[in-house]
């Protein structure tokens, strides 16, 4: 099971790195949802990421895909795409909450409204 185990664990780990890629499309996509979308969708992907993850192998374990030894193929497969679909919604909440946070920011450098002479006393 620990052979199995790695190899869904290196799977998920690749989507992340893959999810990071995209990172700029990723933000684009969804800076086009308004504030309120991206609050309710950002944790709902949070909280039904982690319902999803404990549910399929809870689904699982209830149709003998996990062993003492070793996970059916099929489990396997399962498991994997279970943990796909968790890391994905993690990385798409994650990005719309952290969205919100950074609505204010400019990301180019522009000009300041005040002088850079000297300061003058009155």
């Amino acid at each position: 099971m620990l052979a199995q185990g790695l190899g869904s664990f290196v799977v998920w780990i690749l989507y992340g790195i893959v999810q990071a890629r995209r990172s700029q499309s990723i933000r684009a996509s969804v800076g086009r949802l308004n504030r309120l979308q991206r609050g309710l969708f950002g944790a709902g992907l949070m909280v039904g990421g982690i319902l999803l993850l404990f549910g399929g192998f809870v689904g699982l374990q209830a149709i003998g895909a996990l062993g003492h030894e070793a996970m059916t193929t099929l489990g396997w497969i399962l498991a994997t795409l279970v943990g796909l679909a968790f890391v994905h919604c993690q990385t798409m909440g994650m990005a719309m909450l952290v969205s919100l946070a950074l609505d204010g920011v400019t990301p180019e450098i522009r000009q300041t409204s005040t002088s850079s002479g000297p300061i003058r006393e009155p």
